[in-house]
């Protein structure tokens, strides 16, 4: 695909702000790695154990609603209305009930992370 051609830049400006976004993020998380690390080497451990147990959890979850997207999307393509109003409503449940199940992991997290040995 050519730089040139329409549908190109029409993406570009489209993706923009994800770009924005995720740059925002990595920076932030960048920022928030080196304050740490100048603080302290425990400091810093703990907030790789809370990051890596929050984002297990957390891409578990949004695999639920990444799989909703394309479902919308087809359903749509089609104007089966029925069809995308009770995929997204599934959807929400299947996130809401996810939810309930995961806020006791989070709520329990220090209990958890203790009995496997983390200090």
């Amino acid at each position: 695909m050519k730089l040139s051609n329409p549908i190109f830049h029409k993406l570009f400006l489209l993706a923009l702000p994800l770009i924005g976004s995720n740059v925002a993020q990595f920076s932030l998380n960048i920022v928030d790695t080196a304050m740490l690390g100048h603080y302290s080497s425990e400091a810093l451990a703990s907030a790789v154990i809370g990051g890596s147990f929050f984002f297990s959890i957390f891409i578990i979850g949004s695999g639920f609603s990444f799989a909703i997207v394309p479902l919308v999307a087809a359903y749509d393509a089609q104007n089966n209305h029925i069809k995308v109003r009770r995929v997204a409503r599934m959807g929400l449940w299947v996130s809401i009930i996810y939810s309930f199940f995961t806020l006791n992991l989070f709520l329990f997290s220090e209990t958890i992370l203790l009995a496997i040995g983390q200090n």
